[in-house]
């Protein structure tokens, strides 16, 4: 049985780096700040046309949470 190693907040680094080289080449800047050292858990999943990021964010209302890209 072969051993895994996954770290899922490489994958977060690995995804705002794809995502800021795409809006690189729109001349756009993308910038994923969570401020003062917050790093949520999150799934990324993707579909063929869609990424899809659910954040683990507990005891913060929706209407709370603002998305920018």
């Amino acid at each position: 049985m072969a051993y895994i190693s996954f770290d899922p907040l490489r994958v977060v680094e690995q995804f705002a780096r794809k995502m800021q080289s795409i809006s690189n080449e729109f001349e756009k800047g993308v910038n994923m700040d969570f401020g003062n050292g917050f790093t949520p858990r999150v799934d990324i999943n993707e579909d063929s046309k869609k990424v899809y990021l659910t954040f683990e964010l507990p005891g913060i209302k929706k209407e709370d949470v603002k998305i920018t890209i």
